[in-house]
């Protein structure tokens, strides 16, 4: 995972609100937030409040409450406020 070039995000699903528990470098980069800004916080700090993505966040939300797995695309901000569009892949470990 260290080495991917593709963002990484772990988080526990198992923990009421999903805390972030693991970012590659590649996140880092592709974010402009360090691991230690982001460990420990959910991943809806990176939304973008101008995005329309509810119906995908739907199916996020459903993938996590029954455990299975999920591909939706989200926008989402940069720390420096630029947003990007990201592929998010739910998988259960």
């Amino acid at each position: 995972m260290q080495a991917s070039s593709s963002p990484i995000i772990l988080v526990d699903a198992l923990h009421d609100d999903q805390p972030i528990i693991y970012v590659n470098p590649a996140f880092e980069r592709a974010t402009q937030y360090g691991a230690e800004e982001a460990i420990g916080r959910n991943c809806r700090f990176l939304r973008d409040p101008a995005s329309n993505d509810e119906a995908e966040r739907d199916r996020l939300r459903t993938a996590l409450r029954v455990q299975t797995k999920a591909t939706v695309l989200l926008h989402n901000r940069r720390k420096d406020g630029s947003t990007f569009l990201c592929e998010l892949n739910v998988t259960r470990c």
